[in-house]
C-alpha cells in the first residue's frame, strides 16, 4: 500500500509515506493501517476484467458501506483512474463521505456517472460531498447527457465566501478547473461524444486556471504499437495526426461564461479553450475581459482576411500586459494545411506583440497541432531578442 523508495526499491515505512496508490480487482478498498494516518494523497486503479466488470456492478449483495471502511482522514488529494464502466450505485457517495477534507480530485478515463441513472445519481452526490473541492482535473471523462451540466449546478451551490474561508461544511471556491479529453481521429463520433454545451457550466467566478484542452493521439515509430492503429487494426494516416475540435457554434456558450458578468472568473490567470474552435470575435471577446492573463492558449479559426483578421488577435492579446506564454492552434479554412498558414507569426509580428506584452517569453503556433505541418515556437532570449524555431516531426 505505501508507496516504493526508487532509488532502493525498498518499502516506505507507513507511518512516513504521504501517497498511496491501490489497484482494486473488485470495488472494495483495504483496511488501511493505523501507521497510515500520515497519507495525503490516494490513487485508485482499476484492475477489474472487463468481463467481471457488469457483474460487479449490478451485484445486489454489495454494500458500499462494508466496501469503504474508514480511510485516513488527512487524505487531500484523491485520483480515480481507468474505471471505464462507473461505479456500483453508492459507492462514490460513499467515498466522498470518508474523505470530507479532498481538496483536489483526479479523474481520468472513464464513464465517471456509470451507464444507469442511479449511477449517475450517486456520482452527483459524490460531488455534493466533496464540499472543500479546489482543483477539478476531468481527464477522458464522459458521461450520460446532462451528468456535466449537473455537476456544474452543484459546483454553483452555496460556496464560501472570504470571511467564512476557514469554516468547516462550507463549499469552497473552484479555483482550478482542468478538463482534457484525447483526439481519436480514427472514430468519427468521438467530437459527437463531447459534451460540448454543457461544459461550459463548470465555469465560475473563482476560476484562476481555467482549461478546456484537447490532445493529439500518442503516435510513436513503431508500426506494431497499438495506439498508431485505427478501430480496424490499420496503419493510422497522416491524415489522422493532429486533433479535433469542436465547432464555434458549439463555443457560444463557453465564451458567453467567460464573459457574462454574473459567471466570469473575476482572477483569471491560465485560460486554455484549445477544444472549442474560437472565431477571431469570440476570441478577442474573450481576451477583453480578461486582461489580467498570464498564459494563454487557444484554438481560433482561420478566416478568408486572413492578414486582417490575425491583426485583431494582435491587437486583442496587447491588451493583456501581464501575458507570459501564448499558443494559437489554428483551425485551418481548407481540408488540407500547410505551413504557408503559420507565415504570419512572423518576427515582425512576434516583436510588435512583445512590445505590447513585456513579460511574454513564448509564442507558439500550429495548424491543429499535426506534426507533418509543423510547429513554431518563438522564444525570447536574455537579451530581448527573439528566437525562432520550427519543427517538423516527420522530418
Amino acid at each position: 500500500m505505501a508507496s516504493n523508495n526508487p532509488s532502493t526499491n525498498a518499502p516506505v515505512d507507513p507511518s512516513l509515506a504521504a501517497a498511496a496508490q491501490i489497484p482494486l480487482q473488485s470495488f472494495t478498498l483495504p483496511t488501511f493501517p493505523p501507521e497510515a494516518q500520515n497519507l495525503r494523497s490516494l490513487t485508485l486503479t482499476s484492475d477489474i476484467a472487463l468481463n467481471a466488470y457488469n457483474d460487479l456492478l449490478s451485484d445486489q449483495s454489495f454494500s458500499a458501506e462494508t466496501a469503504i471502511p474508514p480511510l485516513p482522514a488527512g487524505i487531500e488529494a484523491l485520483t480515480l483512474e481507468l474505471f471505464s464502466l462507473g461505479y456500483p450505485p453508492g459507492w462514490l457517495a460513499q467515498l466522498g463521505r470518508r474523505l470530507p477534507h479532498v481538496k483536489d480530485l483526479v479523474v481520468y478515463s472513464q464513464l465517471l456517472g456509470g451507464i444507469t441513472a442511479a449511477s449517475q445519481r450517486d456520482a452527483e452526490a459524490f460531488f455534493e460531498a466533496l464540499r472543500g473541492l479546489r482543483g477539478l482535473h476531468l481527464l477522458d471523462v464522459f458521461g450520460r447527457p446532462g451528468f456535466f451540466a449537473a455537476i456544474g449546478d452543484i459546483l454553483w451551490g452555496e460556496r464560501d465566501t472570504e470571511e467564512q474561508a476557514a469554516d468547516v461544511g462550507v463549499r469552497k471556491r473552484l479555483l482550478f478547473l482542468e478538463v482534457n479529453y484525447t483526439s481519436q481521429p480514427q472514430q468519427k463520433e468521438f467530437l459527437e461524444r463531447l459534451p460540448g454545451k454543457e461544459l461550459a457550466r463548470l465555469v465560475t467566478p473563482s476560476l484562476v486556471t481555467c482549461a478546456f484542452n484537447v490532445s493529439p493521439a500518442e503516435v510513436t515509430n513503431d508500426p506494431q504499437d497499438p495506439t498508431n492503429l485505427t478501430d480496424k487494426g490499420e496503419e493510422r494516416e497522416r491524415s489522422d495526426e493532429g486533433v479535433q475540435t469542436l465547432r464555434e457554434d458549439l463555443a457560444e456558450d463557453l465564451v458567453e461564461a467567460l464573459v457574462k458578468d454574473e459567471s466570469r472568473p473575476r482572477g483569471l490567470k491560465v485560460l486554455n479553450t484549445t477544444l472549442y474552435t474560437l472565431t477571431v470575435e469570440q476570441f478577442v471577446k474573450v481576451l477583453k475581459m480578461h486582461e489580467g492573463l498570464l498564459v494563454v492558449i487557444a484554438s481560433v479559426k482561420e478566416e478568408e482576411e486572413n492578414a486582417a483578421k490575425w491583426k485583431e488577435v494582435q491587437t486583442a492579446v496587447g491588451r493583456c500586459p501581464e501575458l507570459e506564454q501564448i499558443e494559437l492552434v489554428t483551425v485551418p479554412a481548407k481540408e488540407n494545411p500547410s505551413k504557408d498558414t503559420l507565415s504570419v507569426w512572423d518576427r515582425k509580428f512576434v516583436e510588435a506583440l512583445g512590445e505590447k506584452c513585456p513579460k511574454l517569453t513564448s509564442f507558439k503556433a500550429s495548424v491543429l497541432r499535426i506534426q507533418s505541418v509543423g510547429f513554431l515556437e518563438w522564444t525570447k532570449q536574455e537579451n530581448g531578442s527573439w528566437e525562432q524555431r520550427t519543427t517538423n516531426q516527420t522530418n
